[in-house]
């Protein structure tokens, strides 16, 4: 009699423990997989100096651009993730290389950083695949997308909109 009771204690406590291990380790595997979610992208910063840009698709399914995030410091490339509606970044910074190229995009027209250009600058065709370029500099905030900018309206958007062009090729 004693013998049959001590069995089924036995069993219980083994079931529970069973139980207890398979609930930690469901913790922890939850929650290792939330951290490496949120280690692996970046969001636009708040509180400092920042350029997006690249390029936008009009019609296209899916993640449907090409950005990257130039800081002080480092540069990155475009998470790509589609189901995310709120663009964020790969963690790891590309090269100083690209770093440096892309520097030169924090030289801005004065139209672009006061947002005084014009909407007359700006040549812009339906459903195709824009330039964008959005970001904060000394607190102010701008944000320009355009096909091309017409050069006899506003000379220093259209060089600024040619570097535009010339860092995103060479960084890709």
């Amino acid at each position: 009699m004693i013998t049959n009771q001590f069995r089924k204690n036995k069993l219980i406590m083994i079931t529970m423990i069973k139980l207890l291990a398979i609930t930690v380790s469901s913790l922890i595997l939850f929650n290792s997989c939330s951290k490496s979610e949120e280690n692996t992208t970046i969001k636009v910063p708040v509180n400092e100096d920042f350029i997006i840009f690249g390029n936008l698709f009009g019609e296209c399914l899916g993640d449907c651009r090409v950005l990257y995030l130039l800081t002080d410091e480092k540069l990155y490339e475009d998470s790509n993730n589609p189901r995310q509606e709120e663009v964020s970044f790969n963690n790891n910074q590309l090269s100083n290389e690209k770093r440096n190229i892309a520097d030169t995009l924090f030289v801005t027209p004065q139209s672009l950083s006061t947002n005084s250009f014009s909407h007359e600058d700006i040549i812009q065709n339906i459903a195709d695949f824009d330039y964008f370029v959005q970001g904060k500099l000394n607190g102010v905030e701008f944000r320009l997308t355009y096909d091309e900018i017409d050069s006899t309206k506003n000379i220093e958007l259209f060089e600024y909109s040619q570097n535009v062009k010339r860092v995103i090729e060479e960084v890709k």
